[in-house]
């Protein structure tokens, strides 16, 4: 299937208001949200003053306010702390998620069937990563979308005003029919997306891990921003220039999903295991894990002790190719 709907309506979406809001995000976050422009956007995570992640965020930066779109149930965390930061800053923070509805579409031919839906104008898509256009404006309500891939292909969000939720789920849903593809569930979404290589908050950023141990500094971390929390740490990992773990992949013998285990190598603890899906791509179980970099080379290979047994995995580079396994 080469184009697949997903409804993410689950997750969390909040936004900040206020003259100050970039710059109070700004000193908040990895990235740099200071200087975005209306219809731009960036992906970021949340560290503490250790640099460990503590969240993670899709910044989209309209006329009067950003919007984070976040993972199930994080919005109220988020903003919590976030207002424990609020001294005589002009900000405020609303939890927007009940106003509008987010679909997704992924797939090498997101954009040709986005691109002949009958409330966008082909001309009016996001052609930048994280970019975001208003595409509809309706009486009863407005649309919204961002380019952004979840799963490494094309892909595009929409957030729907409630008010036009099930007119557009059923455009959407005989548009993707038409292009070979249909309705996807979470599952193949987290199959997509460990295939990807993408991690995942919290699941596959544990609370030990620090930013750029994740391999995904080009997207998350900019190193001129200026002070946020976190950034002591972080520039001095860059200035060391290496880590000590990282993510890979790992592709498995085993038929079980294998989460959260400790890996092992010569008998010593060398990791862990975070997200598996079983991959019809590959045939195989894989997952993605964090290691120590020594043992983190593809092709190498590994032990989970999983219940009475123990399985073998192969490090593989992310994201995974064929003829890894």
């Amino acid at each position: 299937m080469r184009v697949g709907l997903l409804n993410l309506s689950t997750r969390d979406r909040i936004c900040l208001l206020g003259d100050d809001r970039h710059r109070f995000l700004n000193g908040q976050v990895t990235n740099n949200i200071r200087d975005l422009t209306p219809g731009q956007g960036c992906y970021t995570l949340i560290t503490n003053k250790k640099g460990i992640i503590e969240g993670d965020a899709t910044v989209f930066c309209l006329e009067n306010e950003l919007i984070l779109d976040l993972e199930p149930a994080h919005g109220e965390p988020l903003s919590k702390r976030l207002e424990s930061f609020i001294v005589a800053d002009d900000v405020e923070i609303a939890n927007v998620a009940e106003h509008f509805s987010l679909f997704s579409i992924q797939g090498p031919l997101a954009e040709t069937t986005l691109s002949q839906a009958s409330f966008i104008e082909p001309d009016k898509l996001p052609a930048i990563n994280y970019a975001m256009t208003q595409v509809c404006h309706d009486p009863n309500g407005d649309v919204y979308v961002a380019k952004n891939s979840r799963t490494g292909t094309m892909g595009y969000d929409l957030y729907v005003a409630t008010g036009l939720f099930e007119g557009i789920k059923t455009e959407l849903e005989q548009l993707t029919s038409e292009q070979g593809g249909g309705v996807c569930g979470s599952a193949s979404l987290e199959t997509l997306r460990i295939e990807a290589g993408i991690p995942r908050y919290p699941i596959d950023m544990a609370p030990s891990i620090l930013a750029p141990e994740l391999g995904i500094e080009s997207d998350t971390i900019s190193y001129s921003k200026g002070c946020y929390i976190g950034q002591e740490v972080i520039n001095r990992i860059k200035s060391i220039g290496k880590v000590k773990r990282k993510l890979t992949g790992l592709i498995f013998d085993s038929e079980k999903p294998i989460n959260g285990l400790p890996i092992e190598q010569d008998s010593k603890q060398i990791g862990r295991g975070l997200s598996s899906t079983y991959s019809g791509k590959f045939g195989k179980n894989i997952g993605l894990g964090f290691l120590q970099t020594t043992a983190a080379s593809p092709g190498n290979q590994v032990k989970i002790k999983q219940e009475n047994e123990e399985v073998t995995a192969l490090v593989a580079s992310l994201p995974f190719r064929k003829g890894d396994e």
